[in-house]
């Protein structure tokens, strides 16, 4: 960030409207760029380069350096946006990400290192469903499952991220007889201008009430209420001693435990492939795309089927047990 204050000074542009402008790129989108600009920063100061300025010839064996170093299309691809958000070519007239030779450069990584998605397959969601309906009634649970399973449940009836998990409030929760509504107020990944903020809303399941999680989540609150500091209004907080609210990376960590638990591998599949196995399984299941992408808050059915939309472990195996069996 200090090279995007010095590329916007150099500008002449004041300093509140840099202060405004640095802004514009999410804690985590810095987190990314940092790792590649300190490898730029090193990398120019081994090849005696301007870092500040460089010529595109420099920015191409920067990019072909990485690429020799194993890096992935997306880290490269990364790696260009970083570089282009921060330095300026010295001949001035085109930025890097839009310079034709870096766009070569990384149609030729993509042609020879294509990228993969992280899971061909997903797990299926009526093994986790079998294990969570052990786990009732809410009444009878202790703090530690209780919130367990109403977690889980919440990123599988919702498709969302374990970031918007930790996003549910309950000063922006509505509650009807048979219903609570969250309204998302900050900004998720998905995020962009011109798009409305998310709601979740988390329905009653009268057909099994062991899967019902308006009735864990009405428990939950319940239970938490006295736990809670003044101000303290997230939904999920800590089942120990002195219950704060928790990260993002908590959720996650919460979210394998039942997976593990339920006989799923972690080592294989991470928090964030909930996401995955719940839409599978919904368009398995017959529900429609335009409900998944609604609900999952994609705006493009491309991205729901080229990186969420996967074949379940279990259905594989069916040709070759009809065929044992028979």
């Amino acid at each position: 960030m200090p090279l995007i204050r010095e590329r916007l000074s150099n500008l002449n542009i004041s300093r509140q409207a840099s202060e405004l402008i640095m802004q514009s790129w999410r804690k985590s989108s810095q987190k990314q760029y940092k790792v590649y600009i300190k490898k730029w920063i090193t990398f120019a100061a081994y090849n005696n380069i301007h870092s500040s300025n460089p010529c595109v010839k420099d920015i191409l064996e920067f990019l072909t350096t990485l690429h020799a170093g194993g890096s992935s299309y997306s880290a490269i691809s990364t790696a260009r946006s970083a570089l282009s958000a921060v330095l300026t070519l010295n001949d001035g007239n085109i930025s890097i990400g839009e310079h034709p030779l870096v766009g070569r450069l990384l149609k030729a990584v993509y042609h020879t290192r294509p990228p993969k998605p992280r899971y061909v397959s997903t797990w299926n969601v009526t093994d986790v469903l079998s294990y969570l309906k052990e786990w009732s009634p809410p009444s009878l649970l202790d703090l530690r499952k209780l919130t367990l399973k109403l977690v889980m449940l919440c990123v599988l009836v919702s498709g969302q991220r374990c970031q918007t998990m930790q996003m549910l409030n309950l000063e922006n929760m509505t509650r009807d007889k048979s219903s609570f509504r969250f309204t998302i107020t900050k900004l998720i990944k998905q995020s962009r201008p011109g798009t409305k903020q998310p709601f979740l809303v988390f329905t009653s399941f009268p057909s099994d009430p062991r899967l019902c999680v308006f009735s864990y989540m009405e428990e939950y609150i319940r239970r938490t209420h006295f736990l809670r500091t003044q101000g303290n209004t997230q939904l999920f907080i800590s089942f120990a001693y002195p219950y704060k609210p928790v990260h993002t990376s908590t959720i996650s960590r919460w979210i394998k435990t039942v997976m593990q638990e339920a006989g799923i591998d972690i080592d294989s599949y991470k928090a964030h492939s909930t996401r995955a196995a719940s839409t599978s399984a919904a368009l398995q299941n017959g529900v429609p795309i335009d409900t998944i992408l609604q609900t999952a808050g994609w705006s493009s059915e491309a991205t729901f089927a080229r990186y969420y939309n996967k074949e379940i472990l279990d259905k594989q195996s069916t040709f070759a047990v009809s065929l044992l069996s028979t």
